[in-house]
């Protein structure tokens, strides 16, 4: 399964994707959203220098330890959910709401 099939369906079937609980330990969990369009709650990380593609710098916790590259702004994210044969990032925009930084 590539990675943009699997991504949606995560999306479709996971009602909360939380962070692993030692990230929680490590200070490594930034903050929630609501993904509007199948109600399901993800958390996310804060911001890592050493992200491989520019401008997506923040990882979203999917599931199942599972993790995808993002840029989290107020009312969207741009999610990576593969790549093409440059190495370019192939983004996925979801709504989102309700976004709350724990920190």
């Amino acid at each position: 399964m590539d990675m943009l099939k699997e991504c949606i369906s995560i999306r479709k079937v996971t009602t909360m994707a939380y962070a692993p609980v030692n990230h929680y330990d490590e200070n490594k969990v930034a903050g929630r959203f609501d993904e509007v369009e199948y109600g399901n709650t993800f958390e996310y990380g804060f911001p890592q220098d050493n992200a491989p593609f520019g401008g997506f710098e923040t990882k979203i916790y999917v599931g199942d330890c599972q993790t995808r590259w993002a840029k989290i702004l107020k009312t969207v994210a741009y999610i990576v959910v593969d790549e093409d044969e440059n190495g370019n990032p192939v983004t996925e925009k979801w709504q989102i709401k309700n976004r709350k930084d724990y920190k």
